[in-house]
C-alpha cells in the first residue's frame, strides 16, 4: 500500500459547476489515489436516495457521497485530509473512485517517513478500509488502497 509507493506532488484543477451557472476553480498539492472496492455497489439505489437529500453532492456523485460519509464517520486525523472524491465508471464487477487528500506526496514517501509516521498512515488507511467497509456491508478485504501516481 502506502510503504510501496512514491507519490509525485501534483496540481489538481477541480471544477465546481454544482448549482451554480459560474464556474468556482481551486489548485491544490496533495496526493491521489484510487479506491477499489471489489463488488458491485447499488447506486441506482442511492440514486433514489439522492433526490431526497438536500446535498447537490449526493445526487452528482452517490457512490463518493456515500464514501466520504463513510470517512466522515472513522475516528482519525486522515478525514481532514481529504479533499474530494469521484467514481470512475468501470465495465467490470468493481467500483473505483479517485481521491484526493492534503498531503504532500514527499511524506507518503517510505523512504523519508519516520517508522511511526509510517504506522500512523497505514493504521489510518486501515480504519477507512474497515469504515468502508461496515458502511458499504462487504468484507476488509474487498477495499483496496492504491497511489493513482508513481515515479
Amino acid at each position: 500500500m502506502i510503504s510501496s509507493c512514491f507519490v509525485t506532488a501534483i496540481q489538481v484543477l477541480i471544477l465546481f459547476t454544482l448549482s451554480s451557472p459560474c464556474v468556482r476553480a481551486s489548485t491544490f498539492t496533495g496526493s491521489m489515489f484510487e479506491v477499489q472496492i471489489s463488488t458491485k455497489l447499488p447506486v441506482k439505489d442511492w440514486v433514489k436516495e439522492a433526490k431526497k437529500d438536500s446535498d447537490p453532492f449526493s445526487l452528482w456523485d452517490p457512490t463518493c457521497f456515500k464514501f466520504v460519509s463513510a470517512i466522515k464517520s472513522v475516528d482519525n486525523q486522515l478525514k481532514e485530509a481529504l479533499y474530494t472524491c469521484h467514481s470512475v465508471p468501470g465495465g467490470d464487477e468493481n467500483t473505483r473512485l479517485k481521491i484526493y487528500l492534503f498531503i504532500p506526496p514527499e511524506r507518503l514517501a517510505p523512504e523519508k517517513q519516520e517508522p511511526c509516521l509510517r504506522a500512523a498512515y497505514k493504521k489510518a488507511f486501515d480504519d477507512w478500509k474497515a469504515g468502508v467497509s461496515a458502511n458499504f456491508q462487504i468484507r476488509p478485504e474487498q477495499v483496496q488502497f492504491s497511489c493513482e501516481l508513481s515515479v
